[in-house]
């Protein structure tokens, strides 16, 4: 069979064409896969409404290594036409393609920022933490209070005035524009998962204790007294012990937080004579409300609270605690790591 020019001519046309959509889509496979460039840790905000045409021009602008604009509108044309974005702040990585890219927006993956509530902090330094982190949409006013309250008085079966010792420390992840509300409403469910997860239920409760809101109190006064881990169920022990015998529980932590802020670092004995409601030298029994944020340590220790023979405790000056089972005793140990007196 003879091949003729023309032929040929068609041959190498087709040649030529495939060559170039060949060509094509390899340049546009290369475009679609190449990492966008952008700078370590950075974020792109994608407000309400975008549409996919604007984000991919904020892309472009902010990337090291645009896309080319027209294989940039063909991929959204062809993959990104009918996908919807979802608003939010979003943390992009060096290393990201557009598809990747375009991935976290479908899907809402934002960037997660963070704030940490700590144990033995008040809910007053609680509330200051949360409103000074300009993530969080602060939505808090008096009647989102009232109406939490409500809820948690029905949780615990007992009349809750006060959001202290109610919310369960830890490090709460979230998304930009998250109400404070968000946030105390999820430290209250992990407080009740942590309840939950120590089997803490009113038949398994000390004897000393009538509910699981006391079990709290008691649980915020062991947390100001010591970060000690070991000695937190011996401290608790003290405490029922002295509630079994109908002593006052005398602790200086309830004498400050009744204080507020006119604590200024010293307790003088006007301090000590003075009655508030939390003056645990004053009144009897537990504080009306716990006195500061819990951790799920010191609630533990309350729970298996080691009720020994000691009514009283001083502190030694390294950390730790001396354990008395007598007055005498502890007036002795008060001599010796306190006012410097030896052995006397």
């Amino acid at each position: 069979m003879r091949i003729t020019k023309l032929t040929l001519s068609f041959i190498s046309f087709f040649i030529g064409v495939f060559g170039l959509l060949f060509s094509l889509l390899l340049f546009y496979t290369s475009q679609i896969e190449q990492p966008l460039g952008i700078s370590p840790d950075n974020t792109i905000v994608i407000k309400k409404g975008s549409s996919a045409f604007s984000v991919m021009n904020t892309l472009m602008n902010t990337s090291v290594e645009p896309l080319n604009p027209f294989v940039a509108k063909v991929w959204l044309k062809l993959t990104f036409a009918n996908n919807t974005i979802k608003h939010g702040v979003y943390e992009l990585k060096p290393s990201m393609n557009i598809e990747e890219a375009f991935s976290l927006f479908e899907l809402g993956k934002q960037k997660q920022f963070s704030v940490t509530l700590v144990e033995g902090n008040t809910w007053k330094q609680w509330l200051n933490v949360m409103r000074n982190n300009e993530h969080l949409h602060n939505d808090w006013n008096d009647e989102i209070e009232q109406a939490f309250l409500s809820t948690a008085s029905d949780y615990f079966n007992h009349d809750v005035s006060s959001i202290e010792g109610i919310l369960m420390a830890d490090t709460y992840q979230f998304t930009e524009g998250t109400k404070l509300s968000d946030i105390v409403i999820r430290a209250f469910e992990n407080m009740q998962l942590s309840l939950l997860r120590l089997e803490l239920e009113e038949e398994t409760l000390p004897h000393q204790l009538e509910s699981i809101y006391e079990v709290l109190v008691l649980a915020s006064i062991v947390e100001k007294e010591t970060a000690v881990a070991e000695e937190r169920p011996v401290i608790a022990g003290v405490f029922l012990n002295r509630l079994d015998n109908k002593m006052r529980l005398q602790t200086d932590p309830t004498i400050i937080y009744g204080l507020g802020d006119e604590f200024d670092g010293d307790i003088t004995r006007e301090h000590i004579r003075r009655p508030t409601a939390y003056n645990t030298y004053v009144i009897k029994g537990l504080p009306p409300t716990p006195i500061a944020m819990i951790g799920i340590e010191a609630i533990s220790a309350v729970k298996n609270a080691q009720q020994l023979d000691y009514f009283y405790f001083v502190a030694k000056g390294d950390g730790t605690s001396h354990f008395s089972s007598s007055l005498e005793e502890h007036n002795r140990a008060v001599n010796k790591y306190q006012l410097g007196k030896g052995n006397q």
